[in-house]
């Protein structure tokens, strides 16, 4: 793991090592394929970015989330260090995130990152924040190779929560949408950072990146949906159980065919 000036404090390290998670597919042909990044946003759950590739393209008879797994990349300890399977997807309908529950006998062993509150980074603008990924510079490849260092990069809220804009006007999929975010002037994050963590400067999470604007120049600007506004769909989703939707999302199982 490599970082920019300035150099992060060791419990913003810390703290996005233990959130900072990668999503992989086992393809046709028996091997592990990289999907996108992730957040550990504890409770067994990780959320990801809605257009971030884990669904499947083209018509599957395992259906539409199948052969989803995961990989806590720093954690170590007691816990997993291989890939888990995921066994369900909720997706949000009015926030632009996915929460992917992991299939342990015992979900506890997963480490919950510290929680930052919503409210204290809307009452203080101008807050150094932190994020971890893979783009480097304004010209940065947006695609992640797995032997790529991953970087932290700073940045600072440019305004308070909002219901913002979180996609450039050149997004396919987005450009058109908005969604409670908070905007930051970060150090140019790329498409292959979308659904990494975000942490404060005591390294306790703040929430996951879903956006950029690439049109502003000199300054980069990041979207993020804060924590506080992602962690009361796990309840939902506990309470839709098998049930497939709900008017705050859908949930759908996992299938794996290796199995």
């Amino acid at each position: 793991m490599t970082s920019r000036n300035p150099s992060p404090p060791d419990a913003v390290v810390d703290g996005l090592k233990a959130a900072f998670a990668s999503i992989w597919r086992w393809s046709d042909e028996g091997k592990p394929e990289f999907v996108c990044l992730a957040t550990n946003i504890g409770r067994g759950r990780l959320a990801v970015t809605s257009d971030a590739g884990i669904r499947n393209q083209r018509g599957n008879p395992h259906g539409p989330f199948s052969d989803l797994y995961v990989s806590l990349i720093f954690y170590g300890g007691a816990g997993p260090t291989d890939l888990i399977p995921v066994k369900s997807v909720y997706d949000c309908a009015i926030s632009p995130v996915c929460i992917l529950t992991l299939d342990l006998p015992s979900i506890e062993n997963i480490p919950t990152p510290p929680i930052a509150a919503m409210g204290a980074m809307e009452a203080r603008p101008n807050t150094t924040v932190w994020r971890m990924g893979f783009a480097d510079g304004v010209f940065a490849d947006q695609t992640v190779s797995t032997a790529r260092a991953a970087r932290v990069a700073s940045g600072y809220t440019n305004r308070p929560v909002s219901h913002s804009p979180f996609r450039g006007g050149s997004d396919p999929l987005y450009s058109q949408h908005s969604s409670i975010v908070v905007d930051c002037c970060f150090d140019y994050p790329g498409r292959c950072d979308f659904g990494a963590p975000v942490c404060d400067v005591n390294g306790h999470l703040a929430g996951v990146l879903v956006g950029h604007d690439t049109a502003c120049g000199y300054t980069h600007i990041g979207y993020y949906v804060p924590i506080e506004i992602i962690l009361p769909f796990i309840d939902l989703e506990n309470a839709l159980g098998k049930r497939r939707g709900g008017v705050f999302g859908i949930h759908e199982p996992v299938n794996h065919s290796r199995f």
